[in-house]
């Protein structure tokens, strides 16, 4: 009997140290594994929201018996324009504007091209002799910086060209519907507008280029707009001038700068007129939403 008592005891010993493991195995939490979690909440969840969210929950929240992984969340697509910086937008009086590279870097390739039948003018930049006489020429007040040096669909020739001078570009998608419907191929005033901002002669400087290129088209025609908004076209303020003006000439209009580009005044009737078609055309967005916009 005294052989038998020490070999009891040493089993329920055994038995009562067992207890914690097999209540584990059965569903509860070994203390080893509790201290673990809460170092990875404590540790990982200030690690997740400094340096990532998504990057500190995934890699070190634990895995938790009986609770299924927690499903990633979806992320939204990523904005191209936001991406490339955002949509041109109108730049103040003064601005600084962009060289013809710089521009092309904020340009969003969307591939959107309503106008396939542009592809050879697209294609097409301002030949070295072709912009050496169109500088010698031209007396447009920011024609040194005018070059025509990009290639790509409509759509983002126009980009480039916005980003380039600081204006909006919608407004000038809107001009462009105004203006060609963003057909190369217009040609108004009895032969003597050309391509998609109708760059007229003897007005504006120089032929092929300004009918057979889109970009030195676009980009012509943003370098005016700016000079009109940046208060270096003072002429319209002569005495021979100011007497066809609706207002005296000033810095900062925008629309008082495209009204201009119709009719080489300021804040006529006319060219108010004008400036209202593009207004609708940018309301409506009709690039996106006319059915009949693209070529079909």
């Amino acid at each position: 009997m005294r052989r038998v008592l020490p070999v009891v005891a040493a089993l329920v010993v055994a038995l009562a140290l067992n207890v914690p493991a097999q209540a584990g195995a059965a569903g509860g939490e070994p203390a080893a594994a509790k201290e673990a979690h809460g170092k990875g909440k404590g540790k990982c969840k200030g690690k997740g929201k400094g340096k990532g969210r998504g990057k500190g929950k995934g890699k070190c929240k634990p895995h938790r018996p009986g609770k299924p992984d927690p499903v990633p969340e979806e992320l939204a697509p990523e904005d191209p324009a936001a991406a490339a910086g955002g949509p041109a937008e109108l730049q103040p009086v003064g601005f600084e504007f962009l060289t013809s590279a710089e521009a092309a870097t904020r340009v969003v390739r969307n591939g959107f091209e309503p106008r396939p039948e542009n592809s050879e003018e697209n294609a097409r930049v301002a030949a070295p002799d072709e912009l050496a006489y169109f500088h010698a020429e031209s007396d447009m007040p920011y024609q040194r910086y005018v070059d025509g040096q990009f290639t790509g669909t409509t759509d983002e020739i126009i980009q480039w060209a916005a980003h380039k001078w600081g204006l909006p570009e919608d407004v000038l998608r809107a001009t462009a519907v105004v203006e060609s419907w963003w057909n190369m191929d217009t040609v108004g005033d009895n032969g003597d507008s050309f391509g998609i901002f109708q760059m007229r002669r003897p007005y504006h400087c120089c032929l092929p280029e300004m009918r057979d290129s889109t970009a030195f088209n676009a980009d012509y025609y943003g370098g005016i707009v700016r000079a009109f908004f940046d208060g270096k076209q003072s002429w319209l303020n002569n005495p021979d001038v100011s007497p066809d003006n609706g207002a005296k000439y000033v810095p900062g209009d925008l629309w008082g700068s495209l009204g201009a580009w119709f009719d080489g005044r300021w804040h006529t009737p006319g060219n108010g007129a004008y400036v209202g078609r593009i207004q609708w055309r940018l309301a409506e967005r009709t690039w996106l939403t006319d059915p009949w916009f693209a070529s079909h």
